[in-house]
């Protein structure tokens, strides 16, 4: 298959029309360059050539495809997995997390949706499906697959206070942390700048959504 440029892409998914309609989403997705496309994992083990750098692969939570996905980043730990399910759920997604995927999509995702995702990968590192993360609030603090963010006590201190119903501006929350107002400014730059967001409100709903902080509790 001719190298066109771009990130190297490889398939793995067992329904050939289904396989057939991501190579075609490969084709027309910029920056994007498709290297395989087997039914098996099977198959991919046995390619000799691994130059992929992602791999979008079909991850069911139960059958023979299940620890798939954790023999292939077993083998390959460099790859970026991209897996989706055609019943795909937050359990799914845990799943796939645990076995090294670093995205998740249901297949029902638009070809927007599933380029964006690609684009996350490419460029962050990992792109989970944003509604299931916020059901997946509680429990672990952190799904297995997905980078640690570079936040001090202080600043998720800061974070906490920003997801408060209390709405408590930066001279409150220096105030209630004994930190300057310029601290506290700076501090939540860099959160904004760690969870890749451009508001404090992003910031609050990402964090949660990723079980950083606990959903606030309303006031009575």
């Amino acid at each position: 298959m001719a190298d066109k440029g771009g990130i190297s892409v490889a398939v793995i998914e067992p329904v050939e029309v289904v396989r057939s309609g991501l190579e075609h989403l490969l084709k027309l997705s910029e920056g994007f360059t498709q290297v395989f496309s087997e039914p098996s994992v099977e198959a991919f083990l046995a390619w000799e050539q691994q130059g992929a750098t992602i791999l979008i692969m079909h991850h069911p939570l139960e059958g023979e495809n299940g620890c798939g996905l954790a023999l292939v980043h077993a083998h390959f730990e460099h790859l970026r997995i991209l897996a989706f399910a055609y019943k795909a759920s937050p359990a799914g997604m845990r799943c796939a997390a645990r076995s090294g995927a670093c995205g998740y999509l249901p297949m029902t995702a638009s070809s927007k949706e599933t380029t964006a995702a690609l684009d996350d990968v490419r460029k962050r590192g990992h792109s989970f499906y944003a509604p299931f993360l916020i059901t997946c609030v509680g429990g672990t603090v952190e799904l297995p697959g997905l980078p640690l963010f570079d936040l001090t006590e202080q600043q998720m201190a800061i974070l906490r206070l920003l997801s408060d119903p209390e709405e408590y501006s930066n001279h409150q929350i220096g105030d209630k942390l004994d930190l300057a107002v310029s601290t506290v400014e700076t501090y939540r730059k860099h959160i904004l700048k760690a969870l890749g967001v451009r508001s404090s409100i992003a910031a609050v709903v990402k964090a949660i959504g990723l079980g950083l902080i606990d959903l606030p509790e309303p006031k009575k």
